[in-house]
């Protein structure tokens, strides 16, 4: 007679009817639980064990106050990792910068000095590779990273930057500000401090800030256009050089936007003869930059203007920038 078959039960595949298999997914099944647990109580130890990689506050204020005693003008602090963002509450008048993933997401041409503020016990943080990166940007370390706690500090010294014979932000407080009405005649904005409010609006405030355009830091000239009557910042005695150097952009986010605002337009002149203009059109966010040869010019002193105008002012957070180089 022939040998009698053990019926399978129904929708049972025959795979799962080997001894050997279902011992092999009960032990699958384990591991998986296994890794599970395991990656619970990694996180759970990284949870746990974080606080005491983080920079306290003493930290924080230590370099601070270090930084408050050896910057000036022309320094800048960069961010390594680049989420290391709370030392903003505590960088104070310099620029804070920030490469993110792009390491041409700044623009480092206008700054002498950097000073790397690390946290290299934090995830992510490879402070040897930012070095790496700023010695291929022609940056030189200047001596070694100095700790506070958690964090370091260390400086790096430009041997590209140019430095601009005469700096028309930095010499704000000797401009002439006004308007210029339709007639021609002058509303002047009286200076008071460094600054110029012009008492037509209280955002018609023309001073020296640092202000973001596309993300990035610069210092400039707060100068928000009136309207179609140009908002005039002009000085008198400039020696010139060689190159006259202009930049400029609408600050923050309202750069990204279109919707009904207008252009605006800077005109820069010496000695009344327009030299060079630039249009900052809206939705179009990111600085503008001009170049002017100013060599015909070069050994003598000259009345250098900005005018700021536009069809329509709502909106348009606007600043500018200027140097003269020899």
């Amino acid at each position: 007679p022939a040998p009698a078959v053990e019926p399978l039960s129904a929708g049972e595949p025959v795979l799962a009817q080997d001894p050997r298999w279902r011992l092999t997914r009960t032990w699958l099944l384990r591991a998986q639980a296994a890794l599970v647990i395991g990656a619970a109580l990694l996180s759970l130890l990284f949870y746990f064990c974080l606080p005491s990689t983080l920079p306290s506050e003493a930290d924080y204020q230590q370099l601070a106050e270090s930084l408050a005693s050896q910057a000036s003008r022309g320094d800048a602090v960069l961010l390594d990792p680049h989420w290391a963002e709370r030392a903003r509450l505590y960088v104070k008048g310099i620029p804070v910068l920030n490469f993110g993933r792009d390491p041409t997401r700044e623009d480092l041409a206008a700054f002498h000095r950097l000073f790397v503020l690390s946290a290299p016990e934090l995830p992510r943080s490879d402070r040897e590779e930012t070095f790496e990166r700023l010695e291929a940007m022609k940056f030189r370390r200047a001596g070694e990273p100095t700790r506070f706690g958690k964090l370091s500090l260390a400086l790096f010294e430009s041997s590209a930057v140019e430095t601009p014979s005469f700096d028309f932000t930095s010499e704000v407080a000797q401009a002439r500000v006004f308007i210029r009405r339709a007639d021609g005649s002058e509303e002047l904005c009286p200076r008071s401090g460094e600054r110029h409010p012009c008492k037509r609006a209280g955002w018609l405030n023309v001073g020296a800030e640092i202000k973001e355009i596309a993300f990035k830091p610069y210092r400039c000239l707060w100068a928000h256009p009136v309207g179609t009557e140009p908002l005039v910042v002009e000085y008198t005695g400039v020696p010139l050089g060689k190159e006259l150097r202009v930049l400029a952009g609408i600050v923050g986010q309202i750069a990204f936007r279109t919707e009904r605002y207008q252009p605006v337009t800077l005109a820069v002149k010496v000695d009344g003869e327009l030299v060079t203009s630039l249009v900052v059109p809206p939705g179009e966010p990111g600085e503008r930059r001009s170049t002017v040869g100013t060599e015909r010019f070069a050994g003598g002193r000259h009345k250098v203007s900005f005018e700021v105008s536009t069809p329509d002012a709502s909106m348009r957070h606007f600043c500018f920038d200027a140097g003269v180089y020899p």
